[in-house]
């Protein structure tokens, strides 16, 4: 073979030209227009306030969350998806070739530049509070995480026999620290973020309630009829190579053994209550 090293040379180029592409291309945040009706309530999102009609800069590396709140209305929670950047997949083929995960790292890891956000545009209509009504008073009364609760107080009676608590286990290594999952209590309340091998918990009024556990394309929904004073335990798992994700109610029992290979989310991955 004549000039190898040429050969070489050009390939080690193309793969430095490539290397978080999707980074340079996307950029670590994006620009989220948001609306409501009526104009001029308060958005927070990830430490910034705005005024709406407005944009806001959201970082890509994580699921954010944004709050929408006005003086009468119920606060609305947008929860944003990510999906994968199409400048993401040009790193792919180079880099599986050449077994080079640089680029691929840079991107998903590093900075967020895998992704792209959505909804790229936010419009929200506001819900008027019933009269006599308070915002507090709703949140008193939905769901609350419970970050500082131990292994051992799960399997106690609550000390509030009007209140349930659901646990969502994640023992798995698919996906590691990297694809945390959301996991949100019915339509708007997200708790928290689950990654390989942790668990979460919170309490909530009984009744029904629908429990799902989403990322990207991943998503998945269990019914629950739920009984003041219980505890119930959800089994999240993930199949790599079907690229999805499951949840399963199990019993105690399950539950104390696969506790054990977990721990508790960190306090950040836990959704702030407004």
């Amino acid at each position: 073979m004549k000039h190898p090293t040429y050969v070489i040379g050009a390939l080690c180029c193309a793969l430095l030209l490539t290397t978080g592409c999707a980074s340079i291309i996307n950029g670590s945040k994006q620009s989220i227009t948001i609306r409501s009706e009526p104009s001029g309530a308060t958005v927070k999102a990830e430490g910034s306030t705005i005024c709406t009609p407005g944009s806001v800069e959201l970082g890509r590396k994580k699921i954010p969350t944004i709050f929408i709140s006005k003086e009468g209305y119920r606060t609305e929670k947008v929860i944003f998806q990510r999906r994968y950047s199409g400048w993401w997949w040009g790193n792919l083929p180079l880099g599986l070739i050449l077994f080079s995960p640089i680029g691929l790292a840079v991107d998903e890891v590093g900075t967020g530049g895998a992704f792209v956000l959505e909804p790229e545009q936010v419009s929200v209509k506001l819900e008027p509070l019933p009269p006599g009504t308070t915002m507090a008073e709703i949140i008193a009364a939905g769901p609350h995480p419970l970050p500082a609760v131990s292994k051992a107080d799960l399997f106690r009676p609550m000390t509030s026999m009007n209140r349930v608590r659901i646990c969502v286990l994640r023992p798995g290594i698919i996906g590691g620290n990297v694809m945390k999952m959301m996991v949100i209590d019915g339509k708007k309340d997200p708790i928290g973020r689950t990654s390989a091998k942790t668990y979460l918990c919170w309490e909530r009024n009984p009744g029904p309630v629908a429990v799902t556990t989403t990322e990207g394309d991943l998503r998945d929904t269990v019914n629950l009829q739920t009984v003041s004073g219980h505890t119930y335990f959800l089994l999240e798992k993930m199949a790599f190579g079907r690229a999805s994700v499951s949840l399963e109610l199990i019993n105690e029992v399950q539950a104390k053994q696969l506790l054990e290979e977990c721990k508790a989310i960190d306090s950040g991955d836990y959704l702030p209550v407004e």
